[in-house]
């Protein structure tokens, strides 16, 4: 859903009778010794088996990975053996905004113990793909010191930060961990919720040089997809999940709706929520979503949008403002990229770098009257006789004109 490469999983149930050991199945035993699997190692795996109530046992099976394992990668560096990989992992803006995405989850046991790089073959050449695995962490796990259970995502397992702001006040600082329940109504889901969940303050358990790094820009894309997974994304997902109990169905789904809430109230409007830009038939209008109405973060009957065009030469920057727009219920609005005589040349006699091609155009979100716009989501166009073709989208971080 948010395009990470992961194993894929499935829920399986199942009767104990169904198992049968392979002539050739083994283990490795504490030596690490490959020795014959036998029905005591089975035995031993089963009882710490969920028993459904009709007797059968629950499980998750996950299809093996394609490709050749070569091993984790790491949240900074590059790989040395892989010529494609070429900017520091710290660097990357998947790995750094990928802290919200395990913020959501609360995946605290984000580390690169839990990733596996494959050498896969596609279209006859191979290339490296990399995968996050192991997920078991999320949507809460119990530890058999309560302490660390309440902290997980709140704090590291060794955080110096709160470690000498403790011993300084003698533990008068409340911590939100602190203030959290034990889900009486889900017990599966320990300590995760939403009520006392901060996006901005989240920790995994080991520092995470990629997560430590993220920016505002970082946290505004990973908010703009996650913005994109619905009430009805995230049912269609529990409904293949099948949890035991309808109770377990509901408390999860609330959780999740409520943790991705809060992180788009904090993330989206730092940078434009605008997205999935299309030039009409026509050539000269521009349509847009505006994510932040379509997830219901913002609210359609009060949101509206102002815009500006700079064309011209660098030395003599014109612009216009055309007449402002509001979004429909899904979030969708559409704007001139003319207005009246003013607008970029089009003309077949203008050579094809000539900058009277180009101008940029300024859409920015307005939540209410009276508030501050949003920073506004910057395009750049370049004309031809048939219309305008969209060449660039620049998120800044204030709304300065472009020159």
């Amino acid at each position: 859903a948010v395009g990470f490469h992961a194993p894929c999983n499935f829920i399986v149930e199942f009767d104990r009778d169904q198992l049968e050991i392979a002539p050739d199945a083994e283990v490795e035993d504490a030596l690490g010794e490959d020795r014959p699997m036998t029905q005591a190692d089975i035995e031993t795996v089963l009882a710490a088996a969920y028993i459904l109530p009709d007797g059968r046992m629950r499980a998750s099976a996950s299809l093996f990975l394609e490709g050749r394992p070569l091993g984790p990668w790491r949240y900074e560096g590059t790989r040395s053996d892989d010529p494609n990989d070429v900017i520091p992992h710290q660097e990357r803006r998947e790995l750094r905004g990928g802290r919200l995405l395990a913020a959501w989850l609360n995946h605290f046991d984000s580390r690169e113990q839990n990733t596996l790089a494959m050498w896969v073959e596609e279209d006859g050449r191979n290339y490296v793909r990399h995968h996050y695995i192991d997920f078991g962490d999320c949507f809460g796990s119990r530890w058999e010191w309560d302490g660390i259970t309440r902290r997980l995502g709140h704090s590291a397992y060794f955080d110096f930060p709160h470690v000498v702001a403790d011993w300084l006040t003698f533990g008068a600082i409340s911590r939100p961990w602190d203030e959290v329940e034990w889900s009486d109504r889900a017990p599966i889901l320990g300590y995760y919720d939403s009520a006392h969940f901060e996006p901005e303050d989240w920790r995994p358990g080991y520092p995470n040089p990629a997560f430590l790094r993220m920016d505002d820009g970082d946290a505004a894309w990973m908010a703009r997809i996650i913005a994109q997974i619905s009430d009805d994304h995230l049912r269609a997902m529990l409904d293949e999940s099948a949890l035991s109990t309808p109770a377990h169905d509901a408390e999860l789904y609330a959780t999740l709706i409520g943790r991705r809430d809060r992180i788009l109230d904090h993330y989206l409007p730092i940078r434009s929520p605008l997205s999935h830009f299309e030039v009409g038939d026509d050539g000269t209008t521009l349509c847009f979503t505006d994510l932040g109405v379509s997830s219901g973060t913002f609210d359609e009957r009060t949101v509206t949008y102002e815009s500006r065009a700079y064309y011209g030469t660098f030395d003599s920057i014109r612009w216009y403002r055309p007449e402002q727009v509001r979004p429909d219920d899904s979030g969708r609005s559409c704007v001139s990229l003319v207005y009246g005589d003013l607008g970029p040349a089009v003309n077949a006699d203008l050579a094809d770098d000539d900058i009277s091609h180009y101008f940029i155009f300024d859409i920015s979100v307005i939540r209410e009257p009276g508030a501050e716009p949003i920073p506004p989501a910057r395009l750049h166009f370049y004309s031809t006789t048939e219309g305008f073709v969209l060449v660039g989208v620049e998120r800044p971080e204030g709304s300065e004109p472009p020159l």
